[in-house]
């Protein structure tokens, strides 16, 4: 039985599906029974995993599935740990791209003989056995045969321009590929020959839209605006302000007046030679500015509509502070979708912290897994250092894990900060907002002034001791991990920076997700907040104010993300008692 190339179909039949691809797999003739018998089971799990009632309502897109399920994520739900969503993972990507003819496309790109694979075999014959990088070439190749480029006509410009429009894995073949070309080159003339004269050179990342730069007159008129909403009310006795709102509540007006103006710069409405506060907030400049800012696409500039309307409502307060007439800009709140769906986002917790939340509330072993982080973090951490010569990657890792594992005993133990409080803790200096127990003071203390907080509320707080190990942690992490940090001895924070004197975020939330998606939780330090609060209010439905006083937020934003917990709760309830009445004693 002849099968025509799916690569071929597909380019008619751009909408197939799961249920084609399971069809197809059923039907090919040059598997063995027990592959087919593999691939069919991995392809009919797409009904659990991706949460449908048919495969026919799953596209079977390659890029689409690349895009849902990233290699570095863990999907938890359908899967018992991150090895077997990668094995199911890397089962799907074979069989999508033997569906398509991607597969069979690609091994007929790197049997041709041409200019490449006379580059390739030269290489070859060059190189010491395992110092080739097969794939990463082979990638290259085959994109530049595609657009019909020999190895010498290959150009740095081309090869940042396809780099910017591929996906994250394939752009890093590439890169390696070019680092490798460049490296042999200079080792080999016979190789130097058949390459292009000029250096080839890419960036890894992808290359972004340029912010324009603020005009200085701009900048000022901004930051005096912004001064004047959060200085707070001026006390003539005191000859001081009070009330005044948080560096971070500054910094979001910030963040959101730069990102607008930014749009706004780029605006053909806007007079290049005549640019102040009042011309950027121009009718004609809003709209043109918004409608940019709602159609970027941009994966690494782009926000939520939740953010969108945030930031919105700081602009009309900027704007209205600068006596510009903002009433086009509030009526845009009520009448634009992308702005309805920000407020209807904000009023409920998002998809994925809610997933989180479920999944903790409905398994023991994951809500014990997440409650003994702190413990399971200084395992890891101490078993590395008891091995005789751990390797440069290990060292790091031990900082890494007991910084995570002092990281978690605060959280879960202490209270669970906003990740810019909690790398912010002082336990060293004057003024110190950590405080470890001495002498007759018992308890270690959380002590956070008003001004440092985004909704301007002291922070009081004790480390639960005892049982828990998480204060026993916290000095373990102190006199074993912390002296491991280069700026240990120059900072005053709790948690130390590699380069500088304070952690980077990204120091703390990359660690944080991969050693929790290896465990089966996978998690950022946001979720010890949700996880704690879907916790207690489990087991005390309705205790909004407590689960407010955990978070250190107001009873009803925490209604509002929470309510969930009781509805599902409470429906359960109901449902159990309804069929007791139908006469099921034993329902559940």
């Amino acid at each position: 039985m002849n099968i025509k190339p799916q690569f071929e179909m597909n380019q008619q039949e751009p909408s197939s599906t799961m249920a084609e691809v399971l069809g197809w797999v059923e039907k090919n003739p040059n598997w063995s029974p027990a592959t087919v018998k593999d691939y069919t089971s991995q392809i009919k799990r797409c009904v659990e995993i991706f949460n449908t009632n048919t495969l026919a309502d799953i596209s079977s897109k390659l890029d689409a599935f690349l895009d849902r399920f990233p290699r570095k994520t863990f999907p938890s739900g359908g899967f018992k740990s991150y090895p077997s969503f990668l094995a199911w993972r890397k089962k799907m990507v074979t069989v999508l791209k033997h569906f398509h003819g991607i597969m069979s496309r690609d091994q007929k790109l790197r049997s041709r003989e041409d200019e490449w694979s006379k580059l390739i075999k030269t290489i070859k014959f060059n190189l010491s056995k395992g110092s080739m990088e097969p794939i990463p070439l082979a990638v290259l190749a085959n994109e530049a045969r595609s657009a019909g480029k020999t190895p010498k006509q290959v150009s740095k410009d081309w090869l940042q321009m396809i780099c910017d429009e591929m996906p994250t894995p394939r752009r890093n073949a590439v890169c390696r590929a070019v680092a490798f070309l460049e490296k042999v080159r200079k080792e080999h003339e016979n190789v130097a020959k058949q390459l292009p004269t000029e250096n080839l050179i890419v960036e890894k990342n992808v290359r972004r839209r340029a912010n324009m730069a603020i005009p200085q007159n701009l900048e000022q008129e901004i930051k005096t605006c912004i001064q004047g909403i959060c200085q707070g009310t001026y006390d003539e006795i005191a000859d001081e302000y009070s009330n005044n709102l948080s560096q971070a509540t500054i910094g979001i007006y910030w963040a959101a007046a730069k990102k607008y103006v930014n749009f706004a710069l780029q605006a053909d409405e806007l007079n290049q030679n005549n640019i102040n506060l009042e011309a950027v907030f121009e009718k004609p400049v809003f709209i043109s500015a918004m409608r940019a800012w709602i159609k970027d696409s941009d994966q690494a500039t782009t926000i939520s509509d939740r953010t969108k309307r945030a930031y919105l409502g700081k602009l009309i307060a900027i704007a209205g502070i600068a006596g510009v007439d903002t009433s086009f800009m509030s009526a845009a709140l009520d009448s634009n979708q992308n702005m309805k769906n920000g407020f209807q986002e904000a009023q409920e917790m998002s998809a994925s912290n809610k997933a989180f939340c479920q999944r903790l509330l409905t398994s023991r072993p994951i809500e014990l897994s997440f409650q003994s982080l702190h413990v399971t973090f200084q395992n890891a951490a101490n078993s590395l250092m008891e091995r005789n010569s751990p390797s440069h990657v290990e060292k790091t890792h031990i900082i890494q894990l007991g910084m995570l594992a002092a990281f978690s005993a605060i959280a879960l133990w202490g209270v669970p900060l906003r990740l810019n409080n909690l790398r912010k803790l002082r336990h060293r200096g004057d003024n110190p907002t950590f405080i470890l127990p001495r002498g007759n003071r018992k308890r270690a203390h959380i002590l956070i002034p008003s001004s440092e907080v985004k909704n301007a509320v002291n922070i009081k707080a004790h480390i639960s001791d005892g049982p828990t190990k998480a204060v026993e942690i916290i000095e373990w992490y102190l006199n074993k991990i912390r002296p491991r940090l280069p700026y240990a001895t120059r900072s005053e924070y709790l948690f130390p920076g590699y380069k500088t004197e304070i952690i980077s975020p990204n120091s703390l939330r990359n660690p944080l997700y991969r050693f929790t998606r290896d465990l089966g939780i996978p998690m950022t330090p946001h979720n010890f907040r949700h996880g704690l609060a879907s916790i207690y209010l489990r087991d005390h439905p309705g205790e909004y104010s407590q689960a407010a006083r955990l978070l250190d937020n107001t009873a009803s934003t925490v209604r509002k993300h929470y309510a969930w917990i009781d509805e599902e709760a409470e429906l359960a309830t109901v449902q159990l008692e309804l069929a007791k009445q139908a006469g099921f004693r034993h329902a559940s």
